[in-house]
Formats: C-alpha cells, sequence, structure tokens
C-alpha cells in the first residue's frame, strides 16, 4: 500500500510538471529569428500582398522585432499562460502569443517551424502564417 502511495505522488508530481512546461516549452522555442514562408486563407496558399520573406525576431526579454521591405518595428510580446475572459466571454485562450494588442493562437511550434493563425485578423485576415525558423 505504501509502495502505491508513493507510485501515485510520483505520478501526480510529473503530470503537473507537463501541464506546467506547456507554456515554458513555447517561451523557449520561440526564441530566435522567424521568416514567413508562406500565408494560408481558407485552406488555400497566398502569396499575393502577403508578407512573404518578414522576419519575427523573438527575445528572451519579451519583445520582438519585425523586419520588412526596409522596415523595423519593435513590439512587446506574451504567451499567456491562462485564459483572458471580458464579461464571461474568452477573448484569448491559455497559449495565444499576444503581439501589442493582436492575439495568435499558436497552432504548431517546434524548433524549425511556427505556424500562428490571425484570430484578431489584423495581419492576414485570419489566415495562417506559415514561419520557418533562420
Amino acid at each position: 500500500m505504501k509502495k502505491l502511495k508513493v507510485l501515485a505522488t510520483i505520478l501526480c508530481i510529473t503530470t503537473l510538471g507537463l501541464f506546467t512546461s506547456c507554456s515554458k516549452d513555447n517561451a523557449e522555442l520561440i526564441i530566435g529569428t522567424w521568416e514567413v514562408e508562406s500565408v494560408t486563407l481558407n485552406g488555400v496558399e497566398v502569396t499575393a500582398g502577403m508578407p512573404i520573406g518578414m522576419t519575427w525576431t523573438f527575445n528572451e526579454n519579451n519583445t520582438m522585432v519585425l523586419k520588412y521591405a526596409g522596415e523595423t518595428l519593435t513590439e512587446n510580446y506574451l504567451i499567456l499562460e491562462e485564459d483572458i475572459e471580458e464579461a464571461g466571454h474568452v477573448l484569448y485562450e491559455k497559449g495565444t502569443l499576444v503581439i501589442g494588442e493582436v492575439g495568435f493562437k499558436i497552432e504548431e511550434l517546434n524548433k524549425k517551424e511556427l505556424k500562428l493563425k490571425d484570430i484578431d485578423k489584423e495581419l492576414v485576415d485570419g489566415g495562417t502564417i506559415n514561419f520557418k525558423k533562420v
């Protein structure tokens, strides 16, 4: 019986560690420079008028630098650790990337690839921005 309690405790601690490390993993994985490879709108890849080649550099101090066509913009960013609600409605879910005041759902993030859904329809009209790590 004592072995079961020890095993259950270890399992609980491990599970808790997995849940609390998700946003930390994203916060660590996103650090670096990412280049826009493509934009997908309604399941169709679109290139005309899209910021292909734009780079987004995420720094450890929660600032990011966007570079495109000779222009540079610096902005603050945050990966939410909990849902943000207003009047009982969820505005942004936990894990959402918020840049300035614009939200992006992280659809995929690993060492080589980043996919962001423009949930505020500010940059690419609700489409998905596909990045590669530079």
